[in-house]
């Protein structure tokens, strides 16, 4: 790992970053070796994007809603949110060396709390020790434009309808362009405790190797916008020991995910369209 520097590009928007040397792994259970590789590429790619974005753009910008949060979000999607400037993007990193779409799961683009202002595809050759952007989009050209796939619940765009260049987004939200960000989403019909109950006791047997697939959207979207039902999904798919039983859990209300996202506080915003790579 970390053999070679990141390749020169024939296109200069196109951008490289080094996986860092010094970077320190956190160690996470997951239930299946899928769930393991997503959450090794997913800290590779964020933990080399994220100072760089705070050097260029904005020296505020955090991980969402917490790093001790990320494995219970790795544990059933791909993809790790960035707040910056009261706005939110979200890191879809790829092992695939050919580039040709940003794939994300609904998830990201249909829970009303989850869903961000940008989207970014991040090639990660962690062998090499290098992740390289892809390009981005925003929830409203995703949702809009992008083609969702029933089979596997995700909306993708092909890299030619991506921005490369991330100073356009940048430049743009400086200039004051005018641009929908972010489409509508339908909200989620709440669950009832007694269902969620059931659910978790369902979807989290670690033998169900695609939970998200394995209810209709409209139920997974609603268990798992909940931050405390997400992560009790998560330890009961790693068999840790309960701390509390599923209905005290339940009960203790933890605040909804949405409601913690202090970027999602505000109306939808109109912000810059114009210049594409």
């Amino acid at each position: 790992m970390f053999n070679a520097p990141p390749p020169l590009s024939l296109d200069s928007h196109q951008l490289y970053l080094e996986i860092p040397e010094s970077l320190q792994m956190s160690e996470q259970a997951h239930s299946t070796p899928g769930a393991y590789q997503r959450a090794e590429i997913n800290q590779l790619c964020f933990q080399a994007f994220l100072p760089w974005f705070r050097e260029e753009f904005d020296s505020s910008a955090q991980v969402y809603p917490n790093t001790a949060a990320l494995p219970s979000f790795w544990e059933i999607v791909n993809g790790t949110t960035i707040s910056f400037d009261s706005s939110g993007l979200v890191l879809i990193p790829t092992l695939a060396m050919d580039g040709d779409e940003l794939r994300v799961q609904q998830e990201w683009v249909d829970i009303p709390g989850w869903a961000a202002d940008y989207y970014i595809a991040v090639q990660v050759n962690s062998e090499d020790g290098w992740i390289k952007i892809l390009g981005y989009t925003t929830h409203h050209d995703l949702k809009t434009k992008g083609i969702y796939d029933f089979t596997d619940r995700t909306y993708s765009l092909d890299s030619e309808d991506l921005i490369q260049d991330l100073n356009v987004l940048w430049v743009n939200r400086q200039l004051n362009y005018t641009e929908t960000l972010q489409a509508q989403i339908t909200p989620l019909a709440s669950i009832p405790q007694t269902q969620a109950y059931q659910l978790l006791k369902r979807l989290g047997n670690c033998d169900l190797k695609f939970p998200r697939l394995a209810v209709p959207f409209s139920v997974w979207g609603a268990l798992i916008a909940h931050g405390g039902w997400r992560e009790k999904l998560y330890e009961l798919r790693q068999g840790l020991p309960e701390q509390w039983s599923i209905p005290q859990w339940l009960q203790t209300g933890v605040t909804n995910l949405a409601q913690q996202w202090g970027w999602k506080k505000r109306e939808l915003v109109m912000v810059p369209t114009g210049m594409r790579s």
